[in-house]
C-alpha cells in the first residue's frame, strides 16, 4: 500500500528547494535562491522558510543595489548621494561593513578636499594613505593619492622654478 502512494504521489520538493535556495543564499545568489522560494511558495503559499528567505534575500537584494549606487556616486564625486545610499543601507542592516567601509572612505575623502584646497599636500596624502590601509582595493582613494602626489609635485617643481629665477636673477644682477 505505501509503495502504492509513492508511485501515486508524486515526491514533495519542498525540502529539496529549501536546501537549494539555502545553498545559493550561502553563496550570495540572491536572485536565484529567490527564485526557488517562489517556487516553493507556489506549491505552499504558506510555508513560514520560504516566505522568510523570499524576505531576506529582496533585502539583500535591496542592499545589494543600494550599495552599488553609492559606489557609483563616489566614483563620480556625488558624495552626498553615496552618503545617503550607504545611509539607507546601515537603516536596513546597521553592521554592514561594506557601507561603514564607504561612509569611512568617503569622509576621508573630504579630508583629504580640504587639506588639498589648503595646499597641504602631505596632509592629503597621509589621510589618503590612512584610509587606504583599512581600504586598499579603492579606486577612489588611489585617484585622489595620485592626485595629491601629483599636486605636491607640480608645487616642489614650481619652488624649484622660482629658486632657479631668483638665482638667475641674483647672477644677472652681479
Amino acid at each position: 500500500a505505501i509503495a502504492l502512494l509513492r508511485v501515486l504521489l508524486p515526491e514533495d520538493p519542498t525540502p529539496a528547494l529549501l536546501a537549494k535556495a539555502s545553498q545559493l543564499v550561502e553563496s550570495k545568489h540572491f536572485t536565484e535562491a529567490g527564485k526557488y522560494y517562489e517556487q516553493v511558495i507556489k506549491v505552499r503559499p504558506r510555508e513560514a522558510l520560504a516566505i522568510k528567505g523570499l524576505e531576506r534575500v529582496k533585502k539583500e537584494l535591496e542592499i545589494q543595489a543600494l550599495l552599488e549606487k553609492a559606489e557609483k556616486q563616489a566614483e563620480t564625486e556625488n558624495y552626498e548621494q553615496a552618503l545617503n545610499h550607504c545611509y539607507d543601507v546601515l537603516r536596513i542592516q546597521p553592521k554592514n561593513e561594506k557601507a561603514k567601509g564607504l561612509v569611512d572612505v568617503i569622509k576621508s575623502i573630504g579630508l583629504a578636499e580640504a587639506a588639498l584646497e589648503a595646499r597641504n599636500w602631505t596632509e592629503a596624502a597621509d589621510l589618503i594613505n590612512k584610509a587606504m590601509e583599512t581600504y586598499p582595493e579603492s579606486k577612489l582613494l588611489t585617484r585622489y593619492l595620485e592626485k595629491a602626489r601629483s599636486e605636491k609635485n607640480v608645487a616642489a617643481d614650481l619652488q624649484r622654478a622660482k629658486d632657479n629665477n631668483q638665482t638667475y636673477a641674483a647672477l644677472l644682477l652681479e
